[in-house]
This record gives structure tokens, sequence and C-alpha cells, in this order.
């Protein structure tokens, strides 16, 4: 068994990204180390689903990816450290932004406020 522990932001969401163009579903097993507790395990179709996972995760937390088709003969299996945290962003899409400025805070900065001589 071949397994990728990959650091790299980009290694991992082009990864996981081939993994369910490549191969869906994806079973999902999440790993609690230091906390004697059993995985939990998941089934994706989407790497959408697998966001709605990753967003209740703590950064203490191992997640490993294979498809269902190569349970017995893996060709890799793909592992996540800490949740969606290292990832910066979803895998179903870009990375988040962040929120979008108001229109306020653009009419602020384009027009500054005189300053008050004395």
């Amino acid at each position: 068994m071949s397994t990728s522990f990959l650091s790299d932001t980009s290694a991992v969401r082009t990864a996981v990204g081939k993994l369910f163009e490549e191969k869906p579903p994806v079973l999902v097993e999440v790993r609690f180390p230091k906390m004697g507790a059993s995985p939990d395990w998941f089934l994706c179709e989407d790497a959408a689903a697998l966001d709605a996972i990753l967003d209740r995760l703590g950064s203490d937390t191992e997640v490993y990816l294979n498809s269902v088709w190569d349970l017995k003969n893996p060709a890799g299996t793909i592992v996540i450290r800490g949740g969606k945290a290292c990832l910066g962003g979803s895998l179903a899409g870009p990375a988040d932004p962040g929120p979008a400025p108001t229109k306020h805070a653009e009419a602020a900065d384009n027009n500054p406020r005189p300053t008050r001589k004395e």
C-alpha cells in the first residue's frame, strides 16, 4: 500500500481532485490520534461532500482517502492532516478569498474624508 502524506496544499488539492475525478466514490476514514477513539468512516461521491466533513474536524485529526474500487489493491492512500485548516479553503472550488467589500467600504476608499484644519 502506497500512502501519500502530502504537506503542500496544492499537491493535496490536486491529488484529492484526481481521486474524485477518476475513481469515485471515495472512502473517508477520519482518525483521532492521541484520543483513544475509533475512527469515523464516510462515503463521499464528490469533493463537496468531503468539504462538509472537513469543516467539522479539528487540527488534530488525520483523514485517509481511498477509492472504493481500490480497497484490495489500493493505488495510493491520500492523507490529510489537520482537517480543512491545512487546505486553505474548499476542495470543491477555489480557495475562499474572504468576504467581498461592501459598497460603503469601496466608497470610503475612493473618497477620503477631508480633514479639519484649525
